[in-house]
């Protein structure tokens, strides 16, 4: 989950999340979710889901930089997605 911490700032009504870069670029298709979005102060102590859906990609560790904003704050956080290939042969009959 994502959980917003402003220590230093008034809490803002609502936040607004989103992917702003990915490095390497994840092949077209891909999409991400943040559940609730926008979240309201209400909401901050459980926080928001966030699901990667990656169609096909190669293995390998991809960055994120997520991005909430709301009333005038816009703070910025790195995670990290870590991609297996666990059996690329798979057909389902």
């Amino acid at each position: 989950a994502v959980n917003p911490t402003f220590p230093d700032y008034p809490s803002p009504p609502s936040l607004t999340f989103s992917v702003t870069d990915v490095s390497p670029p994840l092949p077209p298709g891909v999409s991400y979710t943040f559940t609730p979005n926008p979240l309201s102060s209400g909401q901050y102590a459980q926080g928001a889901s966030f699901v990667a859906n990656v169609p096909v990609t190669d293995s390998g560790l991809y960055t994120l930089t997520i991005e909430a904003s709301g009333g005038g704050i816009v703070k910025q956080a790195t995670v990290y997605l870590n991609v297996n290939t666990v059996n690329p042969s798979f057909i389902e009959i």
